[in-house]
């Protein structure tokens, strides 16, 4: 689902970089679990930072991988739960992220953990997923489709689909 340009390009010092900015981030938040030493999983979030979006209201689910081998543990419910429940805690109404459109498994665990999709399809930067702060960075391989995912955080939102856009 990602650009093979983009996937060679992925060599250790440059994605040692990449962590870097996000472990010092000041605007976001990381949560790493491990499993006997090894990386099973991690999520990031921080502000949403769309031109759609009204600034303050909505948190981001920048990323949130589990390893193939740890996946259906638990695991990436606990990364997302821990995620919104801090957006909640900042004071945001309402959480979401963006997913490759063509990637099905975690459509339907979003789906299963009771976010909606807005059902637009987006074009972003193929290096959508290794957004940085907030910001996506782009690289020269293209762009590929993502879909949002929303969810209400306080209680009286719930069952409304949001209009965030300014």
């Amino acid at each position: 689902m990602v650009p093979e340009g983009l996937l060679r390009r992925m060599e250790p010092a440059w994605l040692a970089d990449r962590w870097r900015v996000r472990i010092h981030c000041a605007s976001r938040c990381l949560w790493v679990i491990e499993d006997q030493g090894v990386v099973a999983g991690y999520a990031s979030i921080g502000d949403a930072d769309h031109p759609d979006l009204e600034p303050g209201f909505a948190g981001e689910v920048f990323e949130l991988y589990v390893h193939p081998e740890q996946q259906r543990c638990g695991l990436g419910r606990a990364l997302l739960s821990s995620a919104l429940d801090t957006m909640r805690g900042l004071g945001r109404l309402w959480g979401v992220l963006e997913v490759l459109q063509d990637n099905h498994q975690a459509r339907r665990f979003y789906e299963a953990f009771g976010m909606q999709t807005d059902k637009i399809v987006r074009r972003r930067p193929s290096g959508l997923w290794c957004s940085i702060g907030g910001r996506r960075y782009s690289h020269s391989h293209g762009s590929v489709r993502v879909v949002r995912y929303e969810i209400p955080l306080q209680p009286a939102l719930r069952g409304r689909i949001p209009d965030l856009g300014g």
